[in-house]
């Protein structure tokens, strides 16, 4: 059993699109970070918009840090507008069941269901009174039934 020869080591093949053989290209807004510069931008985290802090360049760091205070006092802002916002919502939606258009409908509802309650109420301390009436004339004899 013949051993096969070794094969020599070939190198790849360059890659049929041309496209991934160059560095891919920056944006033009974007600065290529320095080499020496730590990026940290943890995506869950509390620095989350600072991007490329510089170690050499404290003044391209120093420029992230107020866009980013700025990015975050945007987004307070626009959160506490989007809060102000609900809660007058809320107020307007209370205050139209007290005043709004059908306010009076459920308010002579109201009224109707207490009136009701209390002809009710009268009707049964009548019959109440009728029927202990009848008990007594019955029990003295006189049976005017």
């Amino acid at each position: 059993m013949p051993i096969a020869p070794p094969t020599a080591a070939v190198a790849h093949p360059k890659s049929p699109n041309p496209k991934f053989d160059r560095p891919p290209p920056w944006p033009h807004d974007v600065k290529r970070p320095l080499v020496t510069g730590r990026k940290i931008s943890r995506m869950n985290g509390k620095r989350r918009g600072i991007g490329w802090l510089v170690r050499n360049d404290e003044a391209r760091a120093e420029e992230a840090r107020t866009r980013a205070r700025e990015a975050s006092r945007t987004y307070r802002k626009r959160h506490a507008l989007a809060l102000a916002h609900r809660q007058r919502i809320i107020r307007i939606e209370a205050y139209g069941k007290k005043h709004g258009p059908d306010a009076w409908l459920k308010r002579r509802r109201e009224l109707d269901a207490r009136r009701a309650e209390a002809q009710e109420r009268a009707d049964w301390a009548r019959y109440e009174a009728e029927y202990q009436q009848r008990l007594k004339a019955l029990e003295g004899g006189l049976n005017t039934l």
